[in-house]
Parts: structure tokens; C-alpha cells; sequence
């Protein structure tokens, strides 16, 4: 309690009110309390973040606006008996029923999983109520949650104004807005004076009641307009029809309000009910609208619970004429997974108050999974490279669309390539594979030969490749072919050992003549060397070619072989040639030829001819 006065001291309170009640001067500021927890296993085992809501006094802290530190905040006591002092900082405001609404967020780690079987129970109490309470005036305060990490568990969570406006004589229905994160069963109950330190629910002629689906209802008969009672409500959460297995308590103040003319409603449709579900990263805007029929109302609305970043359009604390439609807009981020619960009011001028409530639900987001699968593929047609895709069919384990990056992007040569590949969800989360691209070249050289050609004239074929040709050749050159047409055969070939041939030929043709003589010979009979003039008329014959080995040689129709002796005399007045005879053993064939010499053809293989004269002495006198 002496930190406590310290802050009361920095809040301004006047000396006069401090001394009139020394021991419940800061617990005269409270309003609103709520205790909700999640565990974080990532922070450490048995470790739990606490979420602390309480409202105080606006007027006794200096007026603090949004965003403010708060000054009046109670400690935390864990039930390990170990406790923590709270700094809130301010959330939301309501100037004209004088009150801020605080948070605070604390991280602890329990000795145990729970406390000997039985939940932790931490609480924040202290004395006291405000003084003016109906039901509890100046009386001691508890604000409690349990705790059990025994199972894979979450507190209820909720959200209600600090001061709820009911009308007076009237029957009072306010949903409270309630979720939980685990998907477990809720049920609402009025708190026992144990967990409260409220002696006695708020109760007139009839009692506040809240039902099971947590709807407060309070026929106010018998109440005054300007009494405020203490309240509260405690959610239990159970699984399976078990007995319940958590609790939160919601602790607020009931303001009787004045029942003039017809009270404001809130307008559903537009304004949601029940849960929304909007996934991270996603822009969210609600249309929250209550209209009053009373002609010349003025509605003031007012909001509690939103999400840090939310905004109401117009404002909360912002009065318009019926309807009144305020915009609310959020894209929540990874940080807001979980459930919000809001509550919204719209206050007409009499005092009376309309209510409702939904809650937000930001599931958490599942990064994607990204599959990768090495390929194999053919460069692309006269390139040498290709694209190849290694996803292998990632995607979303929450159902969101996805952008799937491969890189490199761009296409890669032959051989393999290790690639990346980067899967992002539409919230931003992303997951990444790799694996391997190969790029195989399997599109042939192209390879031109020269057109069939003369010996000595082949030019080198031409070759082309989508890669690079690595090897070009032909079967023979331009060195010595044989006479005729010869095939020639050309192939080219790349680094991935493809290869394409071509066939073209070349042709020699014989166009030298044969070589012919006609040498005047002894005569074989006397072996005597021929004389002057040849005038026995011996004659040897001989004929060479390049390329036929024995040209054909002919004297008129008669065909002499090469190295052949033969005798030739003239006959004049004849015309051609004339064997005459066949002499000796050596057969030496006689011509008479005339007029005039002997002409000799000799003619090769290919037609090549040639001709040659033998001198015939004339025959004699």
C-alpha cells in the first residue's frame, strides 16, 4: 500500500482527500479489472504472458490520453508468492464518465506446471471500491485468473466498457463478448463474494443475473438513476463435458441511467456480431452503426477492447445525429494472432446506452511449405540454355494464395545448376527448397557440305551449333583422289557429343592424252642397227599415260601393243593400211601403208587420243 499512496501523491489527489481517507484512497479510483493469459513454451517452460486490464479515476491521474502511462495500476500476484508491480499504458478513454482503461503485458515463469494438482491462481487485489457503491461501497477488491500448464491451454478472453449503463425500471440485456483461442466451451456465472470480495451482487427488487451464453440481464426495478453497483462475472472454459478447467473474472461498474423515451439500439446489420476471422496482413473495415428514434438525439460513441493499431472513424468519444455510423479499420500483423473481443456503446442524451460486441479472430498463419524436385531438361530450340521449374508442388497449409521465386530466374546453361526456390504466403510468411536444374544439349550441329567438285577444289565443310562446335571434319581433303567419283563424308560435333554429318564427292577426269612413239628398229633377223632412212622399215612401237596403263595404239584398224616391233613399208597408190604378212619366228607383223607415212593413234581409258607419224622409207627404185 505505500507504493500505492506514492501514486495517488503523483496523481494530484488533494492533501484534504488524502487525509479524510488514508487507507482506501487509491482503491476509490477503480473501475475495471481483467486478468487473461497465454502460455509462451518459446520464451521458456511454464512461461506465461499475462495480460492485465484495469481502469481507473481519469480525473485523478492528470486527465492521460491514449498512449499515456497509466499512474494508478495494482500488483500483479502470481499465487507462487512471488508478485510484480504493473506500468499500464493507457488504451482507451471516456472523458464523460471520467475513466481510462489500462494495459499491461508481464511474462513469468511458474516453478511448476501447477500448484500441486490445482491451478495457480493469480489475482490482483487491494482495498478499496468506490466509495458510492450500492453494493460494495469502499469495500476490498479481487481480480482473479487460474492457471494450469498441465494442459495445452489458454484463459478466456473478453472485453466490456469499465462503466456499463443500464436504464432504470426497465429489464437490461448486454452481451458480453467472450472467445477463446482453444476452442473450448464457455459458460458465464456470477462470482462468488470469494473470488470477488463483493459481498452481494448487484440486486434491487430483482437480481443481476448473466446467463450461461453470457447475456447480463438485470430487470432494474427498484434501483435509482445514479446508483452504481459492483459486479462481476466470472467465464469458465471445459472441454469434452468435464468440469470446467479455467476461469477469468470480468469485474465492471453498473451506472442506472435514466429511462426517457426509447433507449438507442445498435444497428445489426451493418454493426457484426459473434467472431471474425481475419487472417494477418489483411486490411479489415467494419461499419459499426446505432441509431435512436427519440426525434433530436444525439448519439456519442464510444468503444473498448480494440486492437492496437485499430481506428474508429469518427472517433470514440465523437457525438452525431441518429444514425450515427463510425468506420473501423485494422490490418493486424503478426503480432495480433489471437482473439480480440470489442465492445462499442452509443450514449444518447438522456444517458441511455446501447451495446454490442464482437470479437476479432487473427488465426495464426502457417508459413507455407516449398517443395523442391530436381529436373532434367533439353536446352531450349537454337539456344544453349533453358528454364526448368523445381517446384514440385509447394503450397499453403492455411489455403492462401502463394508467389512462388525461383532463382536464378533467368535461363541457365548445360550442366547443372543449383536453384532456389522461395514460397510467400499473402501475410508475408515465406519458406524456401533447393535443388538442382540440368540442362542437357541434345539439339544436333547443323553441318553444310561443299557442293560436288573437282580434285583439288573441296573447300571445308560449314558448321553451326545452338552450344559451339567442338569438332568439324571430312573424310578426305583436297589431296589425291583416284580417277572417277569419290564419296566424301563430313561430321561435326559439340561438348554434349552430338554430331550430324554430310556427304558430297569428288570427281577426277582423265584429260591428259596418252603419250605414242614410233622408233625406227633393227632388224630382228640381223640384229643390225637400222640405217639411214630406216630402209628396212623396222619400227618399235611404245605408248605410256598417266592414268591408263596401257593405252590402246592403232595403225589404221590394227592394234599394235606397246613395245611392239613391227615393219611398215609405203605402197604408193594405195590407200590405208595393209597387213602384208607375219614373218619370222618373232612374228613381226608386216603393214604396207601409203601414200605417204604411217599415222599411229594411241587412245587411253579415258578417250584421251594422241597420234604420231612413222617415217616409212619409200620402197626402192
Amino acid at each position: 500500500m505505500k507504493k500505492g499512496y506514492r501514486i495517488l501523491a503523483a496523481c494530484l489527489f488533494t492533501l484534504a482527500l488524502i487525509a479524510a481517507l488514508p487507507a482506501s484512497a487509491e482503491a476509490s479510483h477503480f473501475r475495471f479489472g481483467l486478468i487473461t493469459w497465454v502460455p509462451r513454451p518459446d520464451l521458456g517452460p511454464r512461461t506465461v504472458e499475462f495480460t492485465v486490464k484495469q481502469s481507473w479515476r481519469r480525473s485523478a491521474c492528470g486527465a492521460p490520453v491514449v498512449g499515456n502511462t497509466a499512474c494508478n495500476f495494482s500488483a500483479l500476484n502470481f499465487g507462487d508468492a512471488s508478485s510484480v508491480s504493473i506500468v499500464g499504458t493507457v488504451v482507451a478513454i471516456d472523458a464523460a464518465e471520467d475513466w481510462y482503461l489500462a494495459t499491461a503485458t508481464i511474462v513469468h515463469t511458474y516453478p511448476a506446471v501447477n500448484n500441486g494438482g490445482v491451478p495457480w491462481v493469480a489475482r490482483f487485489d487491494t482495498c478499496c471500491r468506490i466509495y458510492g457503491l450500492v453494493n460494495a461501497s469502499g469495500g476490498s477488491l479481487s481480480v482473479q485468473t487460474t492457471v494450469d500448464l498441465s494442459l495445452s491451454n489458454s484463459s478466456p478472453v473478453s472485453s466490456v466498457f469499465p462503466i456499463v449503463q443500464m436504464a432504470v425500471n426497465a429489464i437490461n440485456n448486454v452481451t458480453l463478448p467472450v472467445a477463446d483461442a482453444d476452442g473450448d466451451t464457455l459458460s458465464c456465472r456470477m462470482a462468488t463474494p470469494g473470488e470477488s470480495a463483493i459481498g452481494s451482487q448487484p440486486a434491487a427488487t430483482f437480481p443481476l443475473a448473466v446467463s450461461p451464453g453470457c447475456v447480463l440481464t438485470w430487470n432494474t426495478a427498484g434501483t435509482s438513476v445514479g446508483q452504481l453497483w459492483a459486479a462481476q462475472v466470472v467465464i469458465e472454459e471445459s472441454r469434452g463435458g468435464n468440469p470446467p478447467h479455467g476461469r477469468v473474472a470480468l469485474d465492471f461498474i453498473i451506472k442506472i441511467v435514466n429511462s426517457i423515451g426509447t433507449a438507442p439500439v445498435c444497428d445489426v446489420p451493418p454493426t457484426p456480431t459473434g467472431m471474425v476471422v481475419v487472417p494477418v496482413n489483411t486490411a479489415y473495415t467494419a461499419t459499426i452503426q446505432g441509431s435512436d428514434a427519440d426525434a433530436g438525439n444525439t448519439l456519442t460513441i464510444n468503444s473498448t477492447g480494440l486492437p492496437t493499431g485499430a481506428s474508429l472513424t469518427p472517433a470514440a468519444g465523437s457525438s452525431s445525429a441518429s444514425p450515427f455510423v463510425s468506420t473501423l479499420s485494422w490490418t493486424p500483423g503478426p503480432a495480433d494472432i489471437g482473439l480480440h473481443p470489442m465492445q462499442f456503446s452509443f450514449t444518447d442524451n438522456t444517458g441511455q446506452a446501447a451495446f454490442c460486441s464482437f470479437t476479432i479472430s487473427v488465426p495464426s498463419n502457417t508459413a507455407p511449405v516449398a517443395k523442391c524436385a530436381d529436373v532434367t531438361v533439353s536446352t531450349l530450340p537454337n539456344a544453349c540454355s533453358a528454364t526448368g521449374s523445381i517446384n514440385d508442388g509447394s503450397y499453403d497449409p492455411d489455403g492462401d494464395p502463394i508467389t512462388v521465386v525461383q532463382s536464378p530466374s533467368t535461363p541457365v546453361g548445360p550442366g547443372q545448376t543449383t536453384a532456389t526456390l522461395t514460397v510467400t504466403d499473402s501475410h508475408g510468411a515465406s519458406s524456401t527448397c533447393t535443388a538442382n536444374i540440368t540442362v542437357v544439349d541434345q539439339q544436333l550441329p547443323a553441318i553444310t557440305c561443299a557442293a560436288a567438285g573437282a580434285a583439288g577444289s573441296v573447300p571445308a565443310a560449314t558448321s553451326t551449333d545452338n552450344c559451339a562446335v567442338t569438332g568439324a571434319s571430312c573424310s578426305a581433303g583436297s589431296g589425291t583422289f583416284a580417277i572417277g567419283t569419290t564419296a566424301v563424308s563430313c561430321s561435326a560435333s559439340d561438348a554434349a557429343g552430338n554430331s550430324a554429318s554430310c556427304s558430297t564427292s569428288v570427281t577426277v577426269v582423265d584429260t591428259v592424252a596418252p603419250q605414242v612413239s614410233c622408233v625406227p628398229s633393227y632388224n630382228p633377223s640381223t640384229k643390225n642397227v637400222p640405217k639411214a632412212f630406216n630402209e628396212d622399215g623396222f619400227y618399235r612401237i611404245t605408248t605410256s599415260d598417266l592414268c591408263t596403263a596401257a593405252p590402246t595404239v592403232q595403225l589404221g584398224s590394227y592394234v599394235i601393243a606397246n613395245g611392239e616391233t613391227i615393219k611398215i613399208t609405203q605402197a604408193p597408190g594405195q590407200s590405208g593400211v595393209v597387213l602384208v604378212n607375219t614373218m619370222g619366228s618373232a612374228g613381226i607383223r608386216h603393214f604396207r601403208v601409203g601414200p605417204g607415212d604411217a599415222t599411229l593413234t594411241a587412245t587411253d581409258g579415258a578417250g584421251n587420243a594422241t597420234t604420231t607419224s612413222c617415217l616409212v622409207p619409200p620402197p626402192p627404185k
